[in-house]
């Protein structure tokens, strides 16, 4: 594109990584006009990505009623402001699927508030959005445009599967949503990880996840426990029921 935008697969989610420089420069050029179809855009691609990773701050949300918030709710300032807030935490939310830090919500509302005063702190903010948001799809890229992904399909090893009758001993309820987001996300993408970067990645997260496991053997290998926790938790019922749309 000439742009410097492109589409990337992440598992199913269309999501697209776009020039964050780009993006003000469009805000500009049209008086603000991009800023609507940018703000759905995005709102959509976090729904979509949050529908894969089962991340509930994010698939629960309704892009055309954020649209709506930042559109007409301007005028009343408050229900812009409350969106904003949302957005910037189902990005946050993204963000710790890949372990990343998080988008500074200081930064964001000091941006805001400036822009109520001068216009120029608005563009600090699709800049920072759109920069935070391309470090979590430019992973992604490379991966068939047609392929599809069920978070609860994780890759397991034979060798792992020869400990899960123990592991369905374990209590994994404290593994919340966005921890068994970032444990699927790194067991799929691990095979295309150096061995340094593998084994960093394994340790750190089974660092996060191991003291939550109630049962686990304390000595277990990195990889293998996330590869257990993943397995057993996708035996466990899940349930069916759609959350409902939120405003903003």
């Amino acid at each position: 594109m000439a742009d410097g935008s492109y589409e990337v697969n992440a598992y199913g989610a269309a999501v697209k990584v776009r020039s964050p420089s780009m993006v003000v420069l469009l805000h500009v050029v049209t008086l603000g006009f991009y800023n609507w179809y940018w703000y759905y855009k995005i709102n959509r691609e976090l729904r979509d990505f949050g529908k894969v990773y089962r991340l509930e701050r994010l698939q629960e949300v309704n892009p055309w009623l954020s649209l709506l918030a930042v559109t007409f709710g301007s005028l009343l300032i408050v229900p812009a402001i409350v969106s904003w807030y949302r957005c910037t935490k189902r990005i946050q939310d993204a963000q710790a699927v890949l372990g990343h830090s998080p988008l500074s919500g200081l930064a964001i509302g000091f941006s805001f508030a400036g822009g109520l005063l001068l216009t120029l702190p608005f563009l600090i903010i699709p800049y920072l959005v759109q920069d935070a948001l391309n470090k979590v799809w430019e992973p992604f890229r490379g991966i068939d445009p047609h392929a599809g992904h069920d978070p609860n399909l994780a890759p397991v090893s034979i060798g792992a599967l020869d400990s899960l009758p123990q592991a369905r001993g374990w209590d994994t309820g404290r593994v919340d949503a966005e921890q068994m987001a970032a444990i699927t996300h790194f067991l799929l993408s691990r095979a295309g990880l150096d061995a340094g970067a593998r084994t960093q990645q394994a340790n750190d997260l089974a660092a996060r996840i191991r003291p939550l496991v109630v049962g686990a053997e304390p000595d277990l290998e990195p990889e293998r426990l996330l590869e257990l926790v993943a397995a057993t938790r996708a035996e466990a019922p899940s349930d069916s029921t759609a959350p409902p749309a939120t405003a903003g």
